[in-house]
């Protein structure tokens, strides 16, 4: 009654603050005694069964304080929608006996009770508005709602229970795939293991035989010179032992001579030494044509031998290679496993939400989709065995650039020259490296295959593009695929095009420089003359080959042929001539002069 009165005090209205009702004057308060009595009997049960009116609630419980009761103020239970209050236990009984109050809306007592309210009317939200995503009350769908889809609360909450019980449904069915998965993962690590020694045992053998193989060679190699070493020995020592003999037998003839020679008896001399038998000598061999041969004949043997070497060498490093990218993919199943948390395409573009008031699954929007880096590897590696075809368009890609994706997707394992970094994104294709300054598109001269450039067919072109994306200011270098030779015919890129230099007649001053393709038309070419010098599809032209001697041939005979089978060379100079009103052509055909000299003729 105090506190009543008070609130009256304070207010030109006399209202109940608990049903509203207004009085047109103060009534008089008095205790009701039954009513008084009965809330008594109810406080002190209720003290005796619970302490639902205590100062401290359960700790599990979120304490939402009384709005009726004084200090100490109770624990409230209950919160009404109509009356914008929580109450205890005791001040709920007026809702369950008043015919009035039975009629408000009480929910679980919450501490922002304002939010359950609307703040333009002040009535509780009853309705959710779908199109606004909002709550409102019955007066918002007279006003600003009334047009809009709305639902009751209970309605939209079901359904988004039942979403949440759909997403839920999902990830315990993605948990249980993934735990399928790691009994996968362990079952593959012990197969992995099992097969793992069986190579090892197997790589062994296969060493150790090839070692022995190597050995083996090696020793017969060694036992073969050292037979051959011997062999040449004896033989040098027989030969020594013949020549040493004949020494012998040279010198005792020599010594017959030296006694006959200091003989005085001339008849004996004569008898002793007829001049048929002066001459002759001991038997012995013609040594100028015997010789030991000093070659081993190891160049065959050397040659195989470096052959042998460059073999092993090559099939060791394809070997490495392998390795290399086995051991780069050997952490690659468990990262894949980790970034494929979603197994369906479907999955993969969705993106789960938990906070502390909703579970939300929405779509991840990707504009370009890029595959992964062994995908990137196996189709570029396919797309570079494309076959040439005459006509076909290429494209030049920077080594520089070209290498250090390669080294990004894992597609080298042994670079001579160190060209690019492991694990380093390249970033946009880049052939600045190609062109003669940044701002021309020309590219440099001399330029080597592999080396400085890498030529990608068209489909291998767009696809890096759209995976990296080309460099801010650059234009795609591209080639056309040309027959090249005059006996032998081969299909080749024409990287290097064929510069031109055009004019008009009437002012061959002014020449513009243009490159061609060998396999562009002379159509194409007075196409883009037509363009360049504004002549109109109506006006008559005629084409014009300038040489250093002043000479003019014409070129409509060939404007279905190519520029190569025109014979147009590089720095040739092309005129285009246009044909008078009056139907006479400037230029007289069929001289050489100059064709200045041809308009004075005219005029």
């Amino acid at each position: 009654m105090a506190c009543l009165s008070k609130c009256w005090d304070n207010s030109q209205n006399c209202q109940c603050p608990l049903c509203k009702e207004e009085f047109p004057r103060r009534p008089e308060l008095r205790v009701n005694t039954f009513i008084s009595g009965m809330v008594l009997q109810l406080r002190e049960s209720l003290q005796a069964k619970s302490h639902s009116c205590s100062k401290e609630p359960p700790a599990e419980l979120e304490y939402v304080p009384c709005d009726v009761c004084t200090d100490p103020k109770g624990n409230a239970v209950k919160s009404c929608l109509d009356c914008g209050m929580s109450f205890c236990d005791m001040h709920l009984e007026h809702h369950k006996i008043a015919a009035k109050l039975k009629k408000h809306k009480l929910i679980n007592a919450v501490k922002n009770l304002e939010d359950y309210m609307c703040q333009k009317h002040d009535r509780a939200v009853e309705l959710y508005c779908r199109d606004d995503q909002n709550c409102v009350c019955l007066f918002c769908t007279e006003g600003d709602h009334k047009t809009h889809n709305t639902v009751p609360i209970e309605e939209e909450s079901g359904q988004r229970k039942a979403q949440i019980k759909e997403t839920q449904a999902h990830i315990q069915k993605m948990i249980q795939d993934r735990m399928k998965k790691i009994e996968e993962l362990k079952h593959a690590a012990e197969l992995k293991k099992k097969n793992a020694d069986k190579e090892k045992t197997g790589s062994i053998q296969v060493f150790t035989a090839l070692i022995s193989t190597i050995e083996r060679i090696q020793a017969e190699l060694l036992e073969m010179m050292e037979k051959r070493q011997k062999a040449t020995e004896i033989q040098a020592e027989g030969l020594i032992k013949e020549l040493e003999k004949e020494i012998t037998e040279l010198k005792e003839r020599e010594t017959e001579l030296e006694q006959l020679l200091h003989t005085e008896d001339h008849l004996h001399l004569l008898h002793i030494c007829p001049s048929t038998t002066l001459s002759n000598l001991p038997n012995t061999r013609n040594w100028t044509k015997i010789e030991i041969n000093t070659d081993w004949s190891t160049e065959g043997r050397r040659k195989a031998l470096l052959q042998l070497q460059q073999l092993v060498s090559e099939e060791i490093e394809k070997m490495s290679e392998i390795m290399s990218k086995e051991e780069k993919t050997q952490g690659r199943p468990c990262f894949a496993a980790m970034c494929s948390l979603f197994t369906t395409p479907a999955e993969r573009h969705i993106q789960i939400t938990l906070t502390q008031k909703k579970v939300t699954a929405s779509p991840i929007l990707h504009p370009n989709v890029v595959p992964d880096l062994e995908t990137q590897r196996a189709e570029i590696t396919a797309l570079l065995q494309t076959l040439l075809l005459e006509g076909d368009t290429w494209y030049l890609v920077d080594s520089c650039w070209f290498k250090q994706w390669k080294k990004y997707v894992g597609f080298d394992s042994w670079d001579k020259c160190s060209v690019g970094m492991k694990n380093v994104y390249p970033g946009p294709v880049d052939n600045s490296g190609l062109l003669q300054d940044t701002d021309s598109h020309s590219i440099k001269n001399h330029l080597i295959d592999e080396l400085d450039y890498i030529l990608l067919p068209t489909e291998g072109w767009c696809k890096l593009i759209s995976w990296y994306g080309l460099a801010e200011g650059q234009k795609p270098i591209a080639r056309k695929v040309t027959v090249f030779g005059m006996f032998v015919k081969h299909c080749k890129v024409e990287v290097y095009l064929t510069e031109l230099r055009l004019c008009e007649y009437s002012d061959m001053d002014n020449i513009i420089e243009r490159s061609f393709s060998k396999a562009d038309t002379v159509a194409s070419i007075e196409k883009e003359m037509r363009n360049l010098f504004g002549i109109p599809d109506e006006k008559m032209t005629r084409l014009w080959s300038k040489y250093m001697s002043n000479t003019f041939k014409p070129l409509n005979q060939a404007v279905r042929v190519t520029v190569s089978e025109a014979g147009l060379y590089q720095g040739q100079v092309l005129i285009i001539e246009q044909k008078n009103e009056d139907g006479t052509w400037p230029r007289i055909t069929g001289t050489n002069t100059s064709p200045r000299s041809n308009l004075k003729n005219i005029n």
